[in-house]
């Protein structure tokens, strides 16, 4: 089964993080949770902030929309992750924590509970270049997959 839609984006990463809020709520990263340094997402009432390895760049984001759970994606990922969270409005946006949007929103069911499962790979590389280098592009690559709950 293929997924209803997939999205790429480049979202600017600011303080090692970016967000993926229902932009009608406008909950700041703060009110819906900020992850721990060993996390790589947490999620809110609205939304779900993740934590880059790296600062100041712009990591490879695909978003996939499922109809149901794909299951965990195929390929080497170092990370994954899953949550819940809401997007009262049916829309989500991706973008940075000082709210520079990254692309187009995203649709989802109106007041759906939605389920999110993060992967990632090259945050160790992107947290080598802390304080070594800024705004380059992909390094850190993630895959967002979001399906209803």
């Amino acid at each position: 089964m293929p997924p209803i839609s997939r999205l790429q984006y480049a979202p600017r990463v600011d303080h090692r993080m970016f967000v993926l809020l229902d932009p009608r709520r406008k909950p700041s990263p703060q009110e819906e949770g900020l992850p721990e340094d060993e996390e790589i997402l947490s999620a809110g009432q609205h939304g779900v902030v993740f934590r880059s390895g790296g600062d100041l760049f712009r990591p490879a984001v695909t978003i996939e929309r499922w109809a149901a759970d794909p299951g965990v994606a195929e390929g080497e990922w170092d990370e994954t992750a899953e949550a819940s969270f809401a997007a009262p409005s049916g829309r989500l946006r991706l973008r940075s924590i000082m709210g520079e949007p990254a692309g187009p929103d995203l649709e989802v069911e109106v007041e759906a509970l939605l389920r999110i499962r993060a992967h990632t790979r090259g945050r160790g590389e992107a947290m080598e270049r802390l304080t070594l280098e800024t705004d380059y592009t992909g390094v850190e690559e993630w895959l967002i997959q979001l399906w209803p709950a």
